[in-house]
């Protein structure tokens, strides 16, 4: 007879299932990918210290992994929930300068974009927007990015002149 701890959640089980699998399966592309998929359901779950440390065990491990620009995004994004902005930026920074995964390149510029604005660096925030919404047309992501853009752009009034001819 198997007996869980009370509080003890579905959610805890499929980390747990997830964890297993990494540590079976070490250097492996499932076990891999196991450790990825973990460290997002302790996001997904609220538990940000723990998905950062995960996703950053991916980093140390599997530096050059197939998941790799996916736990970069996971630290990051780790940081931000946390409220760390500064670390989150940088972090967020490394993504777009050592990563080739055009995807993710554009997550993290616009998680940048959205960081600057809240900092009101606006000029810094409409280019990262601009960006993303240019590499990313007819996408929800794009859309959403041109839209924030738009917003972002000087209101300046058309001149006023009166005329003085008939």
């Amino acid at each position: 007879m198997v007996v869980s701890s009370p509080g003890y959640s579905e959610a805890n089980q499929v980390i747990d299932a997830y964890s297993k699998v990494a540590a079976d399966y070490p250097g492996t592309q499932s076990g891999q990918r196991a450790l990825i998929l973990g460290a997002t359901a302790l996001f997904e779950g609220g538990k940000y210290p723990e998905a950062q440390a995960q996703f950053q065990k991916y980093l140390d491990t599997s530096p050059d992994g197939a998941f790799s620009a996916s736990a970069a995004l996971g630290v990051a994004s780790s940081l931000e929930a946390q409220g760390k902005a500064d670390l989150a930026a940088a972090a967020y920074q490394r993504v777009v300068s050592g990563y080739s995964d055009p995807n993710a390149v554009d997550i993290a510029k616009f998680a940048l974009a959205k960081i600057d604005e809240q900092k009101g660096k606006l000029a810094e925030a409409e280019t990262f927007f601009q960006d993303v919404a240019r590499n990313n047309p007819n996408t929800p992501l794009g859309s959403e990015a041109a839209f924030r853009a738009y917003q972002l752009k000087p209101k300046s009034p058309a001149p006023f002149t009166i005329s003085t001819k008939p």
